[in-house]
């Protein structure tokens, strides 16, 4: 390869040099891997003036505090990067404008699951740069993390095999090989394999194992590298029949090259590898007759729908029946096309469930190593299992790609694009338009159009319109409900040296929070019971009220007669402010809406609003909006949504009026048309989400001091179509909390019902009919895949329509094990000054969950209210009464050290001048 000095580059960007951005990946938990490790960006950061930006990351191999130490900015704003590096593909939704992006797209196979992203990078105007198509003038790919796919997937495959031996009474050393990402490194995997390979030899009686190898590329020679420990005979094809008979206990070996996979089509031409390449169509394939002879198949080639398969449903469907065991055993899969050059391969695995057993009858996978058909491993992302060095491999080699990307000039015409040929080679898309030799690419985008959200009907008729934004110590603490928010408070005190008291209604779930923790106690309590919750109060020195809000006023009741503090996420009600006089009275703090939304959605506003005031400004228009969301890898059910809070709260929510300011008028929305009252918010770097409006947004006019302002609006996000759904549900009266006999009733009865449908008649069809809107219309459908129309028990003497949704949604909108959830919160501040300056302040916050570790929701709701139960029980809160956080002596701390758990909003400001008149 020949690239440009790293010296005497002039590069397009700011002064102080351009700024290259790391992303985080977040595909799944397995990866790990990053594209340039520290040590390497370190370099480039050094010798050519650039300036590298990481976004953090608690999985990434390579830590925050690594990229740190290599002096390497750790920020989550990639904004200012014109050039973004990551490994996998990226969730359309966190696509920004005019970037180019450098990653594995998987795109030029016209791949349909990736469509949408490549769509959205069109729309944005980004270019693209594809790994997998940087090659030399031979078409040989120069960057890859193959031979590490190799290695993982033979580990994997002789794991699967030892398995599948296992359950045939076989014994063999290979059931004693471990997962590839258990290993500490692959010198350690190399070792392990070589002695088991010792066991094998020593092994009497024992019948040989083939091994067949597709390919020869970079994937095989890793496979095979591995393979070799094992000490192996090799033999040529020709001699794979006879050899396979030995009674020797060495594994035996064999390379397939494309001469032994395919036969022209004429049988009397001799094979052309060239023509093959180029003319496919005029070949059949011919593998199929050497599986007899292999106990494994270990497949590596590249492979596309224009050439033939090596192992078909047809034979498996011939080979494996009742009676008949075919040798085969295991296909190590480690291409990975499902139904690809391996048609049995129907979907992919991960590294903790690495195989299934191909059912040829069925044409169906049964997860394990036990059936009657051939165990598949097809682990999609194998370099995973080694992180650290196969990101050292790969960015030793894209370190000397990186100047030539950034010094060139991605605003001129792609033509006139002066990249070395090898990387001009992979550039797909190009200033939002495919460049010549991916125009192919085109019918594959129009075979998968962009989905219609059906929102037009739902912009009709809304009261307002808003434009659309671009943009050591021993006190004790008795925390009452255990639900799915309190897990990081609970520890976060127990850390501090605080006694702590769960109290829930389920005590495994109290006993699930103190974790066995010495200074830590579980018990059960109905909240109800107030004799046994004055008691436990009264042997407490502060109480974290997580119940729902309904109980707020009757803890603070107790609290106040027994002076003991209290701290609540939740609002401040009417029958909670009707006791400031008696709390401040008692000396007792009680601090509500210390959690996100409410809580840093006011600290962070105030911040703001305090800086512009302390400049001689006022503001004239804010707009804040939080919603928690699943992450966009997450986001895969109709809804757009998952329970990352109390269920019945976020349904309760859906049931509330709300207040608003809108250019000096007051805009008031009934309940019934809280989600006909929305509006499309656009967040730069995020994608486009619902808006509607939460709760009373003019009240916060005195809280936050804002007399005079023209707009104030607080509103509640969400992914596209939900407020459709939801408005229409509400329509039917699903939101209701009228209980109904329930017993004996099915969810269809409750349907047929509340649709005024006769018996027998079709629900669906009854259902939209009553609203109005088509059979096939978003609410219908999601209603019918929710399971509201089927005939299901309610399971309970009596309920509400608003409780029998919310049981179905709770089964079916949960985050799985290892799903991250999504908090998005976002301000739009309009100021003005005395010497007719203006500015725009936008205020935002992105934080995601932790796979297999606590949510961004439990995170952000729970961690404010645990820095506040310690800021009151240490004297950094003095004040009496019932408070918010809005004072810079509570904001100003709980921020900063929110800021220090990686949990802190990004601000920009622009300002302009008003025109003279």
């Amino acid at each position: 390869m020949l690239f440009w000095p790293l010296d005497g580059h002039k590069f397009f960007g700011n002064a102080m040099g351009p700024i290259i951005g790391i992303r985080r990946e977040d595909k799944n938990k397995w990866e790990r891997r990053v594209p340039l490790v520290p040590t390497d960006a370190s370099d480039l950061q050094t010798k050519l003036g650039m300036r590298f930006s990481v976004q953090p990351s608690s999985l990434r191999v390579y830590t925050d505090d690594e990229y740190r130490s290599a002096g390497i900015e750790v920020n989550e704003d990639l904004g200012r990067a014109s050039l973004i590096f990551a490994i996998k593909e990226i969730p359309p939704p966190l696509l920004l404008p005019g970037k180019t992006y450098v990653f594995f797209a998987h795109v030029v196979k016209g791949q349909p699951h990736n469509m949408p992203m490549l769509r959205r990078l069109m729309e944005l105007g980004c270019s693209l740069v594809d790994y997998e198509k940087v090659t030399d003038d031979q078409k040989t790919r120069l960057i890859f993390f193959g031979r590490h796919a190799g290695y993982a997937g033979m580990i994997e495959t002789l794991r699967c095999l030892g398995q599948r031996l296992a359950v045939s009474g076989v014994s063999t050393p290979l059931s004693q090989v471990c997962p590839a990402f258990e290993y500490r490194d692959l010198t350690e995997a190399k070792a392990h394999i070589t002695a088991l390979g010792d066991e094998i030899v020593r092994q009497a009686g024992a019948r040989q194992l083939v091994f067949g190898f597709s390919g020869y590329g970079n994937v095989s020679t890793g496979a095979q590298e591995m393979f070799d420990c094992l000490r192996p005979v090799e033999v040529a094809v020709a001699d794979l029949a006879a050899a396979g008979a030995a009674a020797s206990p060495r594994p035996l070996k064999v390379v397939f090259r494309e001469e032994h996979m395919v036969e022209r089509k004429e049988q009397k031409i001799p094979f052309n590898l060239q023509e093959y390449y180029d003319h496919p169509e005029r070949y059949d394939g011919c593998f199929e007759k050497y599986l007899p002879h292999l106990d494994v198949l270990v497949n590596c080639i590249y492979w596309d729908a224009r050439y033939p398969r090596l192992v078909t449903r047809e034979w498996a469907a011939r080979n494996y029946f009742p009676g008949c065991i075919p040798r085969l055993k295991v296909i190590g899969d480690i291409s990975c096309d499902i139904r690809g050059s391996v048609e049995l391969t129907v979907r992919a695995t991960e590294p903790d469930h690495p195989c299934y057993v191909y059912l040829p009858e069925q044409d169906s996978a049964r997860d394990g190593v036990e059936g009657n058909g051939p165990v598949i491993m097809a682990i999609d992302n194998l370099p995973c299992e080694f992180p650290r060095e196969s990101s050292q491999y790969f960015s030793a080699v894209l370190r000397d790609m990186v100047a030539p990307l950034v010094n060139v000039d991605w605003r001129v015409p792609f033509e006139k694009l002066d990249l070395p040929p090898c990387l001009k080679r992979a550039v797909i898309v190009h200033q939002g338009r495919l460049t010549p030799d991916y125009q192919y690419i085109q019918k594959h985008l129009e075979a998968h159009p962009k989905p219609q959200t059906g929102l037009e009907t739902m912009r009709k008729g809304s009261v307002v319109r808003l434009p659309v934004i671009q943009e050591p110590n021993m006190k004790s603490v008795l925390v009452l409900g255990a639900g799915l928010v309190a897990k990081p408070l609970v520890r976060y005190l127990l850390e501090k040296g605080y006694q702590v008291t769960v109290a829930s209604r389920t005590a495994s779930k109290a006993e699930a929070m103190i974790a066995g923790h010495p200074a830590g106690k579980a018990l059960a309590l109905n909240v109800q019971d107030e004799s046994v919750l004055a008691q436990l109060i009264k042997e407490c020195d502060l109480v974290v009220s997580l119940v729902p809000y309904t109980f707020h006023p009757v803890v603070a009741k107790h609290c106040i007669a027994n002076r003991k503090h209290m701290v609540t996420t939740s609002y401040v009600s009417a029958a909670m402010q009707e006791q400031n006089g008696a709390a401040r009275e008692a000396g007792v703090t009680i601090l509500n809406e210390i959690g996100v939304d409410p809580g840093i959605d006011h600290m962070s506003a105030m911040r703001i609003i305090d800086s512009v005031r302390a400049r001689s400004g006022r503001i004239v228009s804010f707009r804040s909006y939080c919603g928690g969301l699943p992450a966009p890898e997450a986001n895969d059910n109709p809804f757009g949504y998952k329970f990352s809070w109390a269920p019945r709260g976020v349904l309760l929510a859906c049931r509330n009026s709300a207040t608003y300011l809108m250019d000096g008028f007051k805009v008031e929305v009934a309940a019934n048309h809280l989600f006909h009252d929305m509006h499309i918010l656009s967040i730069p770097g995020q994608g486009d989400y619902e808006a509607y409006p939460n709760r009373d947004s003019v009240s916060y006019i005195d809280v936050y001091g804002l007399q005079g302002i023209q707009t104030i609006y607080r509103g509640t996000l969400r992914n596209m179509g939900w407020c459709d759904c939801l408005y229409n549900f509400g329509k039917l009266g699903l939101l209701a909390l009228d209980e109904m006999d329930g017993r004996e009733k099915t969810y269809a009865d409750m349907m047929r019902n509340l649709a005024g449908a006769s018996e027998g008649e079709d629900l669906a069809a009854a259902t939209a009919r009553k609203l109005g809107i088509p059979k096939e219309s978003y609410p219908i459908r999601n209603l019918e895949w929710l399971g509201m129309f089927s005939s299901r028990q309610l399971g309970a003497e009596r309920i509400s329509p608003l409780d029998a949704m919310g049981n179905l949604m709770y089964e079916k909108l949960a985050f799985r094990p290892g799903e991250r959830d999504m908090l998005v919160l976002f301000h739009d501040f309009r100021a003005q000054f005395p010497d007719g300056k203006q500015e725009r302040i936008v205020s935002q916050l992105i934080d995601y969950g932790i796979p297999g570790g606590d949510s961004s929701m439990s995170r952000t709701v729970s961690l404010p209210a645990a820095i506040g139960v310690d800021m009151i029980l240490t004297g950094g809160i003095t004040a009496s009464g019932i408070l918010r956080p809005v004072t810079p002596n509570i904001y100003n701390p709980v921020l900063n050290q929110l800021a220090q758990l990686n949990i802190s909003c990004k601000e920009r400001t622009e300002t302009y001048y008003a025109r003279a008149a």
